[in-house]
């Protein structure tokens, strides 16, 4: 689980989109921003969903939720 993500972490090295919601009552905001700080990746991007709980694609900010991994996928694997 979360302990081996934590350990695998350094070794990610390609780009990383962590999308959380503010109001998740299962994992913490804060593990994003830990994993975060953990991955060995120069670039990561954490987004935060102020109005969402832990499902992300069935809450309020659905549809951004979509569009901003839609956005990091062009920037870094355009087609």
């Amino acid at each position: 689980g979360a302990r081996r993500a934590q350990q695998l972490l350094p070794n990610v090295t390609v780009p990383i989109l962590v999308q959380h919601g503010a109001h998740d009552s299962v994992c913490p905001v804060g593990n994003a921003h830990r994993y975060a700080r953990l991955a060995g990746s120069s670039d990561v991007t954490v987004a935060v969903s102020n109005e969402s709980a832990h499902v992300l694609l069935a809450d309020a900010e659905a549809s951004r939720v979509v569009s901003d991994a839609r956005a990091f996928v062009a920037r870094h694997a355009p087609l």
